[in-house]
């Protein structure tokens, strides 16, 4: 099962979008084998809140395509579900559980954020509801990295990692990719050594891990659990607040943006389009700040389908087979942002770039280095008050 996920669960789902405002309409897509399913949809920060459920739901089981992982599953909506108001802007999980399953097949998992509900009325408030309060934005905005989510998702068929280079949005995500029981290390690919412990440069630990829970291989990679999840918990229980977005927001609700401080990128975020880039460009311009606490960033250039629905990315094929090379629009080219046919390197927006020493730890490069960052100029705002000196290392234990 670690390997063909696809119908592997006796309920399934995702939702229309990945991202919704306050007011507007959730359609959920659901395919089950059993005859009913429970639902519930939780707000997930430093705590797990249910603000909506229902039980006794009529399940039916509809086919999975063959082109589901690039095209998605066409499922009709099963079920509608205002979003209130009153939902505060963040993370939120749909669980259903399906009657007379197997425990280990009985839940499946979507999921969506709510967005500020300013980025579709004015930068200044939610724009809530009439006779209701507005509520103000907050000074922060966190993206979820669910373009690079989608990249490694492999339900349907293949993933950009395992032969395809079209992957859609409409289908479920991958088992263990949204929820999966938690463990402090062993979840992850190169996870974290603690001092004088031998890395696990291969990944046995890992790959034992999840075949032992019938996990997809690139589960770890990408995925709200995984580290978006991790940062949040420990965000909002310091007491941190931020609005929310995904990253395809960016491109397609360019205002999205407006009005905030600080944008924040967490844990994996590979994959950008061209407009999602624009829209982080336009708002450092303005005099924003941007907070990449992600390894790997803005690796891949990719496209996204007009209708929001699928993502491309042709990766190193790019230069034989994306039709915009050669032509005006070379420049959106869906290969590595630091190809001379693309021309704009991450690093014009990051400052560094991960072309050059990215898997510290891993496999054959550099397996036993240290894997922190080396001090240099020990006079740098950055280390204000935190009593780091020249040579110092952060990150290597």
């Amino acid at each position: 099962m670690a390997d063909d996920i696809t119908r592997y669960d006796a309920v399934e789902a995702y939702c229309d979008s990945l991202s919704y405002a306050p007011g507007s309409t959730l359609s959920l897509h659901v395919s089950s084998r059993a005859t009913r399913y429970d639902v519930a949809i939780e707000r997930w920060g430093a705590t797990r809140e249910t603000v909506w459920s229902a039980d006794g739901l009529d399940g039916i089981e509809h086919p999975v395509p063959d082109d589901a992982d690039a095209s998605g599953c066409d499922w009709p909506v099963g079920l509608t579900v205002e979003v209130g108001a009153d939902w505060r802007s963040g993370f939120y999980l749909v669980t259903l559980t399906a009657d007379d399953a197997p425990a280990d097949r009985a839940i499946g998992y979507a999921c969506f954020v709510v967005r500020c509900r300013s980025d579709v009325d004015d930068s200044t408030s939610t724009g809530a509801l009439a006779g209701e309060p507005a509520r103000p934005r907050r000074r922060a905005l966190f993206v979820l990295a669910t373009n690079t989510w989608n990249a490694y998702n492999n339900w349907g068929g293949v993933s950009l990692y395992t032969g395809g280079n079209t992957v859609s949005f409409a289908r479920p995500f991958g088992r263990g990719m949204l929820v999966r029981p938690e463990i402090e290390r062993d979840d992850r690919k190169s996870r974290p050594r603690y001092r004088g412990e031998e890395p696990d440069v291969d990944g046995t630990i890992y790959q034992d891990y999840r075949y032992a829970n019938g996990y997809p291989g690139f589960m770890a990679s990408a995925g709200w659990f995984t580290y978006e999840r991790r940062f949040v918990e420990w965000a909002e229980g310091a007491g941190y607040e931020f609005d929310y977005a995904v990253s395809s927001d960016l491109e397609r609700i360019p205002e999205v943006a407006d009005g905030y401080d600080l944008i924040i990128g967490v844990g994996h975020d590979e994959y950008w389009s061209a407009g999602q880039r624009a829209t982080i460009e336009a708002h450092l311009a303005r005099g924003g700040n941007y907070a990449s606490f992600s390894g790997n960033t803005m690796f891949w250039q990719v496209r996204l389908a007009s209708d929001g629905r699928s993502m491309l990315c042709h990766k190193y094929a790019a230069h034989t087979v994306d039709e915009v090379v050669g032509t005006d629009a070379q420049a959106t080219m869906t290969g590595m942002w630091c190809d001379p046919l693309i021309g704009n390197p991450e690093w014009r927006v990051l400052g560094g770039g991960s072309a050059f020493g990215l898997y510290s730890r891993f496999g054959m490069a550099t397996p036993r280095g240290s894997g922190a960052f080396t001090v240099y100029r020990h006079d740098h705002w950055l280390f204000e008050g935190t009593g780091l000196r020249y040579g110092d290392q952060l990150g290597v234990d």
